[in-house]
């Protein structure tokens, strides 16, 4: 059974949510961000899959970033190289953004 959570927790995970989905609607829809990214974004960096809060230290997401050749990369390069996003505990991963095809046509 998992603890309740803190005031000092609760209050960041709305500020994430918040923030977030404010990002998502807004940075998300011009940077043309897919559907299940805008999703994560907007849901407060919580993992689908067991309800776990994925926020480091540094209140960064706690996510793993690949380019498009499938190498890792550090979170400052996300936006300019970053390609595929996946959880950290298992394999599941999203793409980041649409690719240009298919925003033109």
């Amino acid at each position: 059974m998992s603890q309740p959570l803190s005031p000092l927790e609760r209050l960041l995970r709305l500020n994430v949510a918040l923030t977030g989905s404010i990002s998502a609607y807004t940075i998300g829809l011009l940077d043309h961000y897919t559907a299940e990214h805008r999703h994560f974004l907007s849901s407060g960096f919580i993992w689908p899959g067991r309800k776990g809060f994925l926020l480091k230290r540094t209140l960064v997401a706690d996510v793993i970033i690949y380019d498009s050749e499938g190498n890792q990369i550090p979170m400052v390069q996300a936006r300019s190289r970053g390609k595929y996003f996946a959880w950290p505990k298992c394999s599941h991963g999203w793409e980041f953004g649409l690719p240009i095809q298919s925003i033109t046509s």
